[in-house]
């Protein structure tokens, strides 16, 4: 049986793992699911690759956070 793995879940392991790509590819799927998890971006150590990003502030504008 399939399991719905949340996409933040997904971004965190990836961010994790040093793939900023991805992780901006699942925090836009997050997005899109408005996930509650979002405001973690700007805190969780797991993400300080992400917020080093050119798009980290666009992100932030996008989900209410700048």
């Amino acid at each position: 049986q399939a399991r719905h793995v949340p996409p933040m879940t997904t971004a965190m392991a990836c961010a994790g793992a040093g793939d900023v790509e991805a992780a901006y590819r699942k925090l836009g799927e997050a997005e899109e699911e408005r996930s509650p998890w979002l405001p973690a971006v700007r805190f969780a150590s797991v993400f300080e690759a992400v917020r080093r990003d050119p798009r980290y502030p666009d992100l932030l504008a996008r989900i209410n956070l700048a």
